[in-house]
């Protein structure tokens, strides 16, 4: 897995492994970047899910970038540079949370998904 995420402004995203959640949230299909495959992901993926719980769940990641003062925004970006193996089977939270007012965040995932 991999990943891209931009801000515009003071940014902190996390990755934790093995959350208790529902499965709330809004569904969101992941798009193929295989154009000669016309398969479709097998992962659920939920966007702004409720009832999530990261107390017993373990931190893999945390960054932090961009900036804000009273005169300024300062833009930022983070991404990791080689490939993270996700279990299979297991559920993960991927919260981004801004740190600022006007903040504009975009995230890109990338993935390789097992087919046996």
């Amino acid at each position: 897995m991999k990943f891209n995420i931009v801000g515009v402004s003071t940014t902190e995203f996390y990755i934790y492994a093995n959350v208790v959640a529902s499965d709330t949230g809004v569904s969101d299909t992941p798009l193929n970047s295989n154009r000669n495959s016309s398969n479709k992901s097998s992962i659920s993926v939920k966007v702004n899910p409720t009832n999530v719980a990261t107390t017993t769940a373990t931190l893999l990641e945390k960054y932090k970038f961009g900036a804000q003062t009273n005169k300024v925004q300062i833009d930022g970006s983070s991404s990791n540079e080689g490939e993270m193996i996700l279990k299979s089977g297991k559920k993960y939270l991927y919260h981004i949370k801004s740190l600022a007012d006007n903040n504009h965040v975009s995230y890109r995932g990338m993935w390789y998904e097992a087919t046996s």
